[in-house]
């Protein structure tokens, strides 16, 4: 079996898990499987070499008695000969305790005829024990004596079915989760009026009192002050003893012009371009269809390219997105042997300035739709890279994609289905030399997540894809790796790169 194999068998394995099918599961799996994990937990029973199929159901079922909640969340695959080691998260929650907490873990797995032959879970013992192991939790001696009675009012707040939830063990819950998330879209209107106004800009060169921001801004002096306060919450401002506001770090790199790394383009696009989509987001969900001019059969795109406007804003957003990804690019991943770089969907060319600036040995091609040449030649005139990073025009459904060293996909695959996104890895690599590698990155996600933060905004773009275009979705980093291996590339793979952003690598070996 190839690399490519391996990956999707051992993927599969993890999928039958979450669903809760363990005979789907088991088999993947040869019926003499060596099954390790480490000795730390033995006395647990749950430590040491089990051997065969019945061994490792004993030791599941011994698991699942400890155990109220057991989830796998796989994020990087790497194959070799016949060797798969994953990394993830495991989710776990102990019966006993209620306590939860997710583990970080390493898998490794061999694979002989289609078949799981051995598997080695390495993790912190610790911290599983952590979970399953009683604290000490008794409380101080209280006072001997005359003690005063709480007050009536607090005896009264504290009764009923809450005391009652609370003398129980159970958790305390608390509104507050569901009431800030209906009304999050106030955090995002006090951003864009920020940026709309001017307001980062204008403090770019200092802190001002907030008498001479509403002099500068023009604006009414009522409601200025919580507007500023509501930024400074937001981590967007700073406000200093005297009373006067200034930019944070992470507005003053990003929310102004200064450092070339303006991101403000991507939350006016998500104001002006796709607020009437997610608006329908109902509607996505009962019929599938997108929200915007695809649903009426049209290409999202041509009506995009139509309005040149609309095309400013999209470009904007587009450079705003990138940033992250491209910096960490520039940053993270080695150029000393590329010569040559092909940015796919380039727009406005945000992400080849940015390699070609910290690079100077360089040079790039962007390739998009014809209708972009102005906007990237004018980008590339600029940032004083006209004569390292030209423009070639085309479609990438109908023509060849541009040779380079390496081939940049940035925010592509996710716009489009399934079998496009294999067609579009299959037409960089015959665009590539041998050695050469075609670099993926996108907010990929797992679908069976269910936390916050960086996963929960690879959820949500998984939505907006769906809500802009008829076929785009997201996909998992183990999707990646699958296609990239099917595309014919030898060596893959999938890493974190910048916030909720993915990169696979793939070498055309």
């Amino acid at each position: 079996m190839t690399g490519h194999d391996n990956i999707a068998l051992i993927s599969a394995s993890y999928d039958a898990f979450r669903r809760g099918d363990l005979d789907a599961a088991l088999a993947f799996f040869h019926p003499d499987i060596e099954w390790v994990h480490p000795d730390g937990m033995s006395d647990h029973d749950l430590g040491g070499v089990e051997r065969g199929l019945p061994a490792v159901k004993a030791f599941m079922a011994r698991a699942r008695s400890l155990f109220a909640e057991v989830g796998m969340r796989p994020d990087t695959f790497f194959a070799e000969g016949d060797q798969v080691v994953v990394t993830g998260v495991n989710h776990m929650r102990a019966a006993a305790t209620g306590r939860e907490a997710d583990i970080t873990v390493v898998h490794h797995w061999r694979i002989r005829d289609g078949k799981a032959v051995r598997f080695e879970d390495l993790h912190d013992t610790a911290a599983i024990r952590a979970l399953l192991e009683p604290v000490d939790e008794t409380p101080p001696e209280t006072a001997s004596g005359d003690e005063e009675a709480a007050p009536a009012g607090e005896k009264a707040v504290s009764g009923g079915a809450e005391a009652e939830a609370v003398s129980r063990g159970e958790e305390r819950v608390e509104p507050w989760p569901v009431i800030r998330t209906g009304f999050r879209f106030w955090e995002s209107r006090v951003l864009m009026s920020a940026i709309e106004l001017g307001l980062f800009e204008a403090l770019a060169d200092g802190p001002r009192s907030v008498d001479r921001i509403v002099a500068e801004l023009g604006l009414h002096e009522r409601g200025v002050r919580p507007f500023l306060d509501a930024l400074t919450g937001l981590g967007m401002l700073a406000r200093e003893d005297g009373g006067a506001y200034g930019l944070t770090p992470v507005s003053a790199r990003f929310l102004t012009d200064a450092q070339g790394t303006n991101v403000a383009g991507l939350p006016r696009a998500a104001s002006k371009l796709w607020w009437e989509s997610w608006k329908g987001l109902t509607e996505m969900l009962r019929t599938g269809r997108p929200q915007n001019e695809a649903n009426a059969g049209d290409d999202p795109f041509e009506a995009l390219y139509a309005d040149p406007e609309r095309v400013r804003a999209f470009h904007a957003a587009m450079a705003g997105g990138a940033t992250g990804a491209a910096l960490a690019l520039a940053r993270d991943l080695d150029w000393d042997g590329v010569r040559t770089v092909a940015d796919i969907g380039a727009a406005g060319g945000a992400v080849l300035r940015a390699l070609l600036t910290a690079h100077p040995h360089l040079t790039g091609v962007g390739f998009d739709l014809p209708q972009v040449r102005p906007h990237f030649e004018q980008a590339a005139r600029e940032a004083g890279l006209a004569g390292r990073m030209r423009f070639e025009g085309g479609s990438f459904f109908t023509d060849d994609l541009p040779g380079a060293d390496r081939i940049v996909l940035g925010h592509v695959l996710c716009d489009w289905d399934a079998e496009t996104k294999r067609d579009l890895l299959a037409k960089a690599f015959k665009a590539l030399p041998d050695g050469g590698e075609v670099v993926v990155y996108d907010l990929m996600t797992d679908p069976g997540r269910t936390g916050g933060g960086d996963d929960l905004f690879g959820h949500l773009i998984n939505l907006h894809m769906m809500l802009e275009s008829p076929g785009g979705h997201g996909y998992r980093p183990a999707d990646a790796a699958v296609w990239l291996r099917e595309a014919g590339f030898g060596r893959v793979s999938v890493r974190p790169l910048s916030g909720p952003e993915w990169l696979a690598v793939g070498v055309k070996e």
